[in-house]
């Protein structure tokens, strides 16, 4: 049976949000700690990315304890040496005397803006002959702000991860024992980033038969633990019903196929 667009939806008198549903739906409300020291891994684990690549290299980690020497190289050739994204990757060799010593020789790699053969640059040799073209000081620095900012993003993310999803889990556990609609056949398709879009077989009182953007909240199957995101495979026919709105736009619905069961949210139509 569907729903008349030109009527608003009768409510059937199911009660439809089970215990372990709830129980689900309460703990990401309350951001356990559990939620909180997953955020935090992820803070510090993108924070220690940017340290873990740049001391990857050989002789890094010499040259930011300050143990490389400033010279003045001559850049003996420049050779192509792949490419960096949008540009040209080349890898410069360079000598180097010091104190009348036996001249060094290194080499390093560039994206871009290569020098030019026959030209001084100002580098720092490692120990192990390792050559560096910005001082320690300034690798220590800009590798220290792009940690933190990194380590920042991450948090912000995170607490706006949790917020949403905790404000979502609010709204479900407001109406998610309310009386639902009847059903109503739809069907999900996958579209751009993953995301996933519902079209009515017909038109209703709440959407137009056209596709509309929705937010996974739970998924609920036989033999499994509620979660909030699923892997399994959402495109194809469902039975939606309806709980009453919860705000001026916001509709939560419970999708049903089989024995699996998925709530959702999206912007009603407007009326």
């Amino acid at each position: 049976m569907l729903i008349s667009p030109c009527a608003p939806p009768t409510w059937t008198g199911a009660k439809m949000l089970l215990p372990d549903e709830s129980a689900v739906l309460r703990k990401v409300n309350g951001r356990s700690p559990r939620q909180w020291l997953a955020v935090a891994v992820v803070v510090l684990t993108l924070t220690a990315v940017p340290p873990m690549v740049f001391l990857w290299e050989k002789g890094a980690w010499d040259h930011l304890r300050g143990r490389s020497e400033p010279v003045t190289a001559l850049v003996v050739s420049v050779r192509p040496d792949g490419s960096c994204r949008a540009s040209e990757k080349y890898r410069v060799d360079v000598v180097w005397n010091v104190d009348d010593a036996v001249p060094g020789r290194g080499n390093y790699t560039r994206c871009g803006n290569a020098p030019r053969e026959g030209t001084h640059l100002q580098t720092w040799v490692g120990p192990n002959g390792h050559v560096n073209t910005a001082s320690p000081e300034t690798d220590r620095f800009f590798l220290s702000v792009f940690s933190l900012c990194l380590g920042a993003a991450g948090s912000v993310f995170g607490v706006i991860a949790l917020l949403v999803s905790g404000r979502r889990a609010r709204r479900l556990l407001a109406v998610g024992n309310r009386e639902l609609s009847p059903t109503v056949p739809v069907r999900l398709r996958r579209g751009y980033e993953s995301r996933l879009f519902l079209r009515p077989a017909e038109p209703t009182l709440e959407m137009a038969e056209q596709d509309t953007d929705i937010t996974l909240i739970l998924y609920n199957r036989p033999g499994a633990s509620p979660v909030l995101r699923t892997w399994r495979k959402m495109t194809g026919p469902w039975q939606l019903r309806l709980t009453p709105a919860v705000g001026r736009r916001k509709r939560i619905g419970l999708l049903e196929r089989g024995q699996e069961r998925c709530w959702i949210e999206f912007s009603g139509r407007r009326r």
